[in-house]
């Protein structure tokens, strides 16, 4: 028996795995086992709503059990202790040894705090279901705490501050404007009492994109009374608040970081060779260039296509283009085929900025509001008919589709 070992299912991870299973079915002498920390796929780009209370988290999980179900790949819920390339053999925390003829790293990433003191003691992350969960219950408990202080006569400021304005920030600040009101209203405190920031180090937000999408982001986060914190720097963070590049103080009572990934730590612990954010340098087939029978994609792959001077991005929507194409030359390797050169496309992005009102690049035509958010529900359900059956993904669905017509 050869293993295929897709290590992580993320985006990629997953698009992989069923492509090679769909390929691979008729041909019992080759295993896919996919191997992942969690029993459940993260549908990351509505982690915002499980984060502000707008979605149940069971909206975000698909249990693997659903996605594999019917499928012959095995699944193996670990973490991977050590990757042991020479030998060809992985080791999870359980002790267990899995030899593998191909290695697909999908690690996914980590935050990266860019070694700015504090950051990581004093802020939350935004990466994982369990650190929006605790955004969540963290932000409820200090309203509920302020609103108990009332009858002493004691109604302190509070301050939420959002670090960094990419994708994550700017989604994560609009949709955090919404919640916060919500949460004056539960505990009958005073809106002018509460302040949310979003603070980047760069000229402006959304840094990157096409000027007019940050001219639509700006408007609309000004419009939900979100302060805007350009050209700030953060250079520490302390429990009463950030401190900027300049010496400017910035009280704050919760702190979200969203400024930069890192890829998992695994990699370069197990001796491979990465870049500066950790990634493994990959071919044009998204071999690493230090062994063929190992591949990466995601956060896990630094690909500089010809003619570029920086990594492709790891969006979601890279990642499963990746995934297939990691597929097509693993089969490709197994038959003797002439492997697919990876080329790097985006067909467009949609940026929900609270609540039916979204910001929408689509075949280089930029445009906002309610048809944006229509736009990115359908992207939504179209991912789930990709991997599930489609009574099943309908289901997980049904609470989206609500939230389109609230």
């Amino acid at each position: 028996m050869k293993n295929i070992v897709i290590a992580g299912a993320g985006f990629g991870g997953l698009r992989c795995a069923l492509d090679l299973e769909k390929s691979l079915k008729s041909f019992p002498e080759y295993k896919v086992i996919v191997i992942d920390q969690n029993p459940y796929h993260l549908y990351t780009p509505s982690l915002y709503e499980i984060a502000t209370a707008q979605l149940p988290r069971r909206c975000v999980c698909l249990p693997y059990s659903e996605v594999f179900s019917n499928k012959k790949i095995t699944f193996i819920h670990q973490q991977i202790k050590h990757i042991k390339v020479s030998e060809k053999l992985l080791e999870t925390e359980s002790g267990d040894k899995i030899s593998y003829e191909f290695l697909v790293l999908a690690l996914g990433a980590r935050t990266d705090y860019f070694g700015v003191p504090g950051l990581e003691k004093y802020s939350f992350g935004f990466k994982s279901l369990p650190e929006a969960l605790k955004l969540r219950n963290y932000l409820e408990e200090v309203f509920k705490n302020t609103k108990e202080k009332l009858p002493t006569g004691l109604e302190e400021d509070l301050s939420v501050v959002v670090g960094g304005a990419g994708f994550s920030g700017v989604e994560l600040a609009g949709e955090l404007s919404g919640y916060l009101s919500r949460l004056c209203r539960k505990y009958s405190l005073r809106p002018e009492k509460i302040t949310l920031s979003l603070v980047e180090a760069r000229g402006e937000i959304l840094s990157g994109l096409p000027k007019k999408i940050s001219v639509l982001a700006k408007k609309r986060l000004e419009k939900l009374k979100v302060r805007l914190l350009i050209k700030t720097a953060i250079a520490q963070v302390k429990p009463s608040g950030l401190v900027s590049a300049d010496g400017t103080a910035i009280p704050s009572t919760v702190v979200v970081w969203t400024g930069g990934v890192r890829a998992n730590p695994l990699l370069e612990q197990s001796g491979l060779e990465v870049d500066k954010k950790g990634r493994l340098s990959v071919d044009e087939n998204l071999r690493y260039l230090k062994e063929g029978s190992l591949f990466a994609l995601g956060d896990n792959a630094s690909f500089i296509a010809s003619g570029a001077n920086t990594a492709v991005l790891g969006q979601a929507e890279v990642a499963i283009d990746q995934g297939r194409v990691v597929a097509k030359n693993i089969i490709a390797e197994i038959f003797g085929r002439p492997l697919t050169k990876y080329q790097p496309k985006v067909s467009g992005f949609v940026i929900p900025i609270k609540g039916n009102y979204a910001i929408a690049l689509a075949f280089n035509f930029i445009f906002s509001g309610y048809f944006a958010i229509v736009l990115k529900k359908f992207i939504e359900l179209r991912y789930l008919f990709s991997v599930l059956p489609p009574f099943k993904a309908l289901k997980f669905f049904r609470p989206e589709a609500k939230l389109l017509i609230e």
